[in-house]
């Protein structure tokens, strides 16, 4: 918890000083998950007010990147909600935010994006209204994705690659 409290403060920071509109949104989005950490490591109230705070920064986020163009925005932003409705208990909201921001990935200017993150939120917006078999298509999906961006690195680097908590996280169920 000290560091999600730590990490917001300094963003918080960071945000007043941001002079342009990709500075601001990367510090929204930022913002937004470092609050969601906080959501996750407390309950109650406190837990009620980080879920508001993410959803308005990663809500910031998004539109900030429509308005300017930036994808990572949009997409990032977008995951960072349904994570957010997710947790405050609203599944549908979750499926509606994160299934727009996996939309997107089929972008050309995609190719940067964490695929993980992205498809691993709409498949657990897709779990929790109880629809594991499409949670299973889209967890297929992002293992496919990611299995083509590790075969594009050195055989030594794929290690590193699939190490992540949250693509390890995607290879159990596909298995």
């Amino acid at each position: 918890l000290g560091d999600a409290a730590r990490a917001e403060s300094e963003l918080d920071g960071v945000r007043r000083r941001a002079k342009d509109a990709f500075s601001a949104m990367e510090v929204a989005v930022w913002s937004a998950r470092a609050r969601l950490a906080r959501a996750h490591a407390t309950n109650g109230a406190a837990r009620e007010r980080a879920v508001r705070g993410a959803l308005t920064r990663a809500r910031e986020a998004v539109r900030l990147g429509e308005q300017h163009g930036y994808l990572s925005g949009q997409v990032l932003g977008m995951v960072t909600v349904g994570q957010a409705m997710l947790l405050d208990g609203d599944p549908g909201q979750a499926l509606a935010w994160t299934q727009r921001a996996a939309e997107l990935l089929d972008e050309r200017a995609s190719t940067s994006l964490p695929v993980e993150e992205v498809l691993g939120a709409y498949a657990a917006a897709l779990a929790a209204l109880g629809d594991d078999e499409e949670a299973l298509v889209v967890r297929r999906r992002a293992h496919a994705l990611l299995e083509e961006r590790a075969a594009r690195l050195p055989a030594a680097a794929r290690e590193l690659f699939w190490s992540l908590p949250a693509r390890r996280a995607l290879l159990a169920p596909v298995s």
